[in-house]
């Protein structure tokens, strides 16, 4: 997190924010009595990070410079204050926390704090709170045992490496084969550079769904995040084709009794590896589920930053290294807290960050439960996630009511895409004969339409004589270079009308065509052309330079390649 924030130091993407609705009459004084209480308790938000020798040090500070501003509103829009409120951090300068009261009525306020990743967790912003409301109750706490400082200490001992060492061999198995990369369908091509802009949409679950839950628990003895992530498994699969996910999923980190009352950061990302087989029926695989995630749980201590080190994964700017998708299970507490006369509750605001492609949140009451997924605002459109929380549930129903089925038997479709789909079938005016191939058909349109408009693409656009002519000149240069029926030959090509063409060109020569997405990884597009058979790679001016792949290969921005005029 140091070395992020000095990447982009006017970042917010790592701060944690929160805000309390607090409906009575305040006692300032008290408040900033309470958190100064709080802060001489915890060292963590007295603590600065800076660099000592080449090492990131942490520096905790005697005493730090705290004052909770006050100001006075006008509105209930507490999204606009928070957007005001929250600001970058600088790491160097302690405290790494913001508080400030807004009042908006002498009996209604808001209470806004923000604290940078690098001092706090989910835990720590609950003891923060629960600490806070005790001092300003006039309670007296008993001084820590330890403080976060030592558990620090700890994570550098000789006693904490040994015990390493044996969930460090349980991870590099895991993934000593292929790691499979995640190919979802996204609405905008991705950016050299991953972006943070998210939104979070929500579905609350039906309680017939949530009944069915509660009985699949108790017939299997899987707990409901053990199920639910096994069908965000196969949800994946559906919407892929791919067999194999690696799923990051938060984890406490609060192994020991001394550290569950302690504030700072002590939270660990897993890293869920599971394997979908059509075949297999959903009880088997959800068996699978629970085995590899209680073998996950057991060798929790080993940090996601060694593991990434240890497989030598390039920290490609477009992707996280690992995984683009995220699965969080939160029990929520919505109980109102009294306070001396004073009603507190904690206000629900949307993030406005997304740090993966992707995160499916399980929000549980003791009412009910809410399906909310993150996404990233650059890759998705709105309505594009609410489809997909709509497959998840359809999807779930079909897994409680028949679990006994093979997973290829199960649809995500809504009862409404399903009518679609069968309208547009039962309106198609022209079946196509089963000995035709896609590239004579294609063939046959331009005889009828030859100056008609067959792709637009970015505000360019081919007519179907075009088209066809540059897919002639894409196969007789595959011909030359001596490709053969059936030959794999590999794509490396943005989404383009170059690209249509070169998948005409292939199938006009015979050939079988691979597509590889030019924003892979590095290490996952050299795996694809090592070991799928590729005898010849299509690239472009972009693409071009690529230098793992040492084979045959054909630039289709060379007019020099294409440059005759064939017309078959």
């Amino acid at each position: 997190m140091y070395m992020l924030n000095q990447m982009e130091p006017e970042s917010t993407n790592y701060n944690m924010p929160g805000a309390l609705i607090i409906e009575g009459e305040l006692d300032e004084s008290k408040i900033t009595h309470a958190f100064e209480a709080v802060i001489e308790r915890n060292e963590i938000l007295r603590t600065s990070f800076e660099i000592v020798d080449g090492k990131i040090m942490q520096k905790v500070n005697p005493e730090v410079s705290f004052k909770v501003e006050i100001q006075k509103g006008n509105t209930d829009d507490i999204t606009t204050y928070m957007k005001e409120f929250i600001k970058p951090f600088d790491l160097s300068q302690a405290p790494l926390l913001r508080v400030q009261l807004i009042q908006l009525a002498p009996n209604k306020s808001i209470l806004c704090y923000d604290m940078h990743h690098i001092i706090s967790d989910g835990i720590s912003t609950k003891l923060f709170i629960e600490q806070f409301i005790k001092y300003y109750k006039n309670e007296i706490l008993p001084q820590p045992k330890i403080q976060y400082k030592d558990y620090a200490m700890w994570q550098v001992s000789e006693q904490y490496h040994l015990k390493l060492e044996q969930q460090e061999r349980y991870w590099l198995e895991q993934f000593k084969d292929d790691i499979p990369i995640l190919s979802f369908p996204t609405d905008y091509p991705r950016k050299v550079v991953r972006q943070f802009e998210g939104k979070t949409v929500y579905h609350k679950l039906n309680q017939e769904v949530v009944n069915s839950l509660k009985q699949l628990q108790e017939a299997t003895g899987a707990t409901y995040y053990m199920i639910l992530l096994a069908t965000y498994n196969i949800l994946l699969y559906k919407y892929t084709g791919q067999e194999s996910f690696v799923i990051g999923s938060p984890i406490a980190g609060r192994n020991h009794k001394d550290v569950q009352d302690i504030m700072g950061m002590f939270v660990n990302t897993l890293a869920l590896k599971n394997q979908v087989t059509y075949q297999m029926t959903f009880r088997n695989f959800l068996k699978d589920v629970v085995q590899n995630t209680l073998e996950a749980f057991e060798h929790q201590d080993y940090p996601l930053e060694y593991l990434i080190e240890k497989l030598g994964l390039n920290k490609e700017l477009s992707h996280n290294p690992l995984f683009d998708t995220m699965f969080v299970m939160q029990n929520i507490d919505d109980a109102v807290i009294d306070l001396e006369g004073l009603k507190v509750r904690e206000y629900k605001f949307d993030d406005t960050v997304s740090k993966f492609d992707i995160t499916l949140q399980v929000l549980e009451t003791q009412q009910d439960i809410t399906l909310g997924i993150q996404y990233c605002t650059g890759l998705f459109k709105e309505e594009t996630i609410q489809k997909m929380l709509s497959h998840y549930e359809v999807l779930l129903k079909q897994l409680l009511n028949n679990p006994d089925q093979t997973l290829d038997k199960y649809s995500m479709m809504t009862e409404e895409e399903q009518v679609e789909i069968l309208q547009t079938f039962s309106q198609s005016s022209q079946m196509i004969g089963s000995q035709e191939t896609i590239h004579r058909i294609f063939e046959q349109q331009v005889q009828k339409q030859p100056h008609a408009i067959a792709l637009i693409n970015d505000g360019n656009h081919v007519t179907y004589e075009a088209l066809n002519k540059k897919a002639n000149q894409i196969a007789h240069s595959l011909i030359k270079e001596g490709i053969q029926p059936k030959e794999v030959v590999g794509v490396m090509l943005e989404t383009s009308i170059e690209l249509v063409a070169t998948f005409l060109g292939i199938l006009k020569a015979g050939g079988a065509y691979l597509p590889i997405d030019p924003t892979y990884p590095l290490n996952r597009i050299e795996y694809i052309l090592e070991n799928s058979g590729v005898q010849l790679l299509i690239t472009n001016s972009t693409t071009n330079q690529i230098d793992c792949y040492t084979g045959k290969r054909i630039n289709v921005s060379d007019a020099s390649l294409l440059s005759d005029n064939y017309e078959t």
